[in-house]
């Protein structure tokens, strides 16, 4: 009897809680994952189902990660299935779908004692670490499977020509309009912080918010929609909190009503405008048309019916639709201590650590002695949250400090803004330049995302600007007369293809106000006219190298 994969979220739907009668018959094997995953993980496509002929289960796959590494979190065959190659498929689909999507590599955690390591190694991983888990301490084994990723040179022809342009135009980077992004929550977001319902995400968008990362509100609807769910006559401590939050000013329903309307059509195209039911309920709805009319960045929420007509809601009205769950990747930012390290560069050793609280004071009084201004000192010594760290890297020769860097990881805007300040009277000033601050701060850009690194140094830097020039960092046209001097670079870590060049280029757009072609150019279009990129605000059209993009 043969087998199929069904990915389809709808009816994968179907499944879900069969799958999780699995799979808390056997924890032991796969672990705990709380109800709410399942759902979650089959709304964004991560649950896939195998069945026969009939309909009926026959295993499971549950997987997730970041860019660029998937993992694999659960991976079932029925008993009486196994030896079936059910669970060799769904890997090998998975396989073909992280190729596709230019992922790395799979990785998955088993433990040390379960038969299961046998089949991970058959179907071609590698153990590439073992940990010990915190609940059990049973040794974990970690299993990587390497994906075949593409490239631009797949086809062989390594001694391409590339044509350099002698006229290339320096793009212009806008700043956001807003200082912080402004994210709208939904009431079912709300519940979860409120109710202790949450598995940690609702909860570090609080944690975003106070660190001024994102800007949340409410719409007006909110409170009218908490006030119709309220039954206790005592007064409701949450409604009460719900009130006094950030809200949007209310629509009149002269603009609410056509909004409404144009949004059901959207969500649920050929269903009756009057239905009944949770798929046409009207609050909904209003949240969304008051989160467009007043140009909210996004709407998060863990409503299936939202996140499923994400994409359309993006295409018709520029909506981000976000799950709690895809701001999970910001808080796995944390700076890390790095080691101290020393170096000969000439005749002269120089030493690279973090910065310690107790050396703070002498890195103020050098940044003071290069003309740095005292909120841009306090903004790079920031040491930031222990949701968002910053890494401060201080380095010194014959003990003495001769650098003071720092920078965090890009933030939901896709900005990272990186400080770096340099004596450059003392000597190998470059050294310090390249090697030890803008090759690891550049790393402050997110994987499968396009980035825009700020970089802020001391006007007599001419060195600094030197080098941050060839590597692709460029002056803002506009500079504020302040003590520092501001450049910036787009930076994208990943690659680019077919297959994601319509979010790449609608990121560009935003992050530039340049337009690139709705098709992905070929190697030999843009080796032989350079990559073209129009700017809707200057109807000017620009053409670069391929080597300068």
């Amino acid at each position: 009897m043969s087998e199929s994969i069904i990915t389809d979220p709808n009816a994968v739907e179907n499944y879900i809680e069969e799958i999780r009668a699995l799979a808390d018959g056997n924890k032991s094997a796969l672990g705990f994952l709380p109800a709410s995953a399942y759902r979650e993980a089959c709304m964004k496509g991560c649950l896939w189902v195998a069945t026969d002929n009939d309909g009926k289960l026959r295993g499971y796959l549950f997987f997730g990660g970041r860019y660029p590494r998937l993992r694999v979190f659960q991976v079932f065959v029925h008993p009486e299935c196994r030896g079936s190659d059910i669970a060799r498929r769904l890997l090998r689909k998975l396989k073909n779908y992280g190729e596709r999507h230019a992922y790395m590599t799979i990785t998955a955690r088993v433990a040390e004692e379960l038969e299961a390591n046998a089949f991970w190694k058959a179907v071609g991983f590698v153990v590439t670490q073992r940990i010990a888990r915190d609940a059990t301490r049973r040794p974990l084994n970690v299993y990587t499977l390497e994906l075949d990723v593409p490239s631009l040179f797949r086809d062989g022809r390594a001694q391409l020509e590339t044509q350099v342009l002698s006229d290339s135009t320096l793009i212009r980077y806008p700043k956001p309009i807003l200082p912080t992004l402004s994210y709208v929550i939904d009431l079912n977001v709300f519940f979860d912080v409120m109710r202790s319902r949450d598995k940690g995400e609702a909860s570090l968008l609080l944690s975003l918010a106070l660190d001024s990362e994102v800007r949340l509100a409410v719409t007006s609807e909110f409170a009218e929609e908490l006030k119709r769910k309220t039954t206790e006559r005592s007064p409701d401590p949450v409604l009460k909190f719900a009130e006094n939050l950030p809200t949007l000013p209310k629509l009149d329903l002269g603009i609410v009503n056509p909004l409404v309307e144009s949004l059901r059509t959207v969500l649920w195209p050929g269903t009756p405008k009057t239905g009944k039911g949770k798929l046409n309920d009207a609050s909904d709805l209003i949240h969304l048309a008051s989160c467009i009319h007043h140009r909210a960045y996004g709407f998060i929420t863990r409503d299936s019916v939202i996140l499923r007509g994400a994409e359309a809601l993006y295409r018709e009205y520029r909506l981000r639709v976000i799950s709690p769950a895809d701001f999970s990747d910001l808080f796995d930012n944390v700076a890390g201590r790095h080691d101290r390290q020393w170096a000969i560069v000439g005749r002269q050793e120089i030493e690279i650590a973090d910065l310690d609280e107790q050396d703070r004071a002498k890195a103020e009084d050098f940044l003071r002695g290069l003309g740095v201004d005292s909120k841009t000192i306090l903004s790079c010594l920031d040491p930031g949250t222990t949701h968002r760290a910053r890494s401060r890297r201080v380095t010194r020769t014959g003990g003495r400090i001769v650098s003071v860097g720092s920078w965090s990881k890009a933030g939901p805007d896709g900005t990272a803004r990186l400080h770096l300040y340099i004596d450059e009277d003392k000597g190998n000033s470059e050294s310090v330049i390249d090697r030890f601050f803008l090759e690891s701060s550049m790393n402050a850009g997110r994987h499968g995302r396009l980035s825009r690194l700020d970089l802020a140094i001391a006007p007599r830097q001419e060195r600094t600007r030197a080098v941050a020039i060839n590597l692709g960092f460029r002056p803002l046209e506009r500079q504020d007369k302040h003590s520092t001097v501001a450049l910036t670079k787009i930076s994208f870590r990943g690659v680019v293809d077919t297959r994601n060049w319509l979010s790449f280029r609608r990121s560009f757009k935003e992050m530039t106000s340049y337009t690139l072609q709705e098709s992905m150019p070929s190697w030999n279009t843009i080796s032989d006219t350079g990559i073209v990129m129009n700017s809707d605000e200057a109807g000017r059209t620009v053409t670069i190298s391929p080597f300068d993009f």
